[in-house]
């Protein structure tokens, strides 16, 4: 994952009259923070991988309900016969 681009935000800080030596501080604050912003939002992705393993198990759970309500449904039958 790229990082900020702490150059271009400091020369953006002292083109506006933050003086260089805070404009450099601000700059490495700013990186650490989205830094750990990415890294927190990073670990809240949802993958590929994650939606398969979902979609398996939703597969197999609707498989399961379909057969025992086909077996509910075939004691229903025998029983009103």
């Amino acid at each position: 994952m790229a990082g900020m681009d702490t150059l271009a935000v400091t020369e953006k800080l002292i083109s506006v009259g933050v003086p260089e030596t805070e404009a450099k501080a601000h700059a490495q604050i700013l990186s650490e923070v989205t830094g750990e912003l990415k890294s927190e939002l990073v670990n809240e992705l949802v993958t590929k991988a994650d939606l398969a393993e979902m979609e398996a198990r939703m597969t197999w759970r609707m498989v399961g309900a379909m057969v025992g309500l086909t077996a509910i449904f075939g004691v229903i039958v025998t029983v009103f016969r």
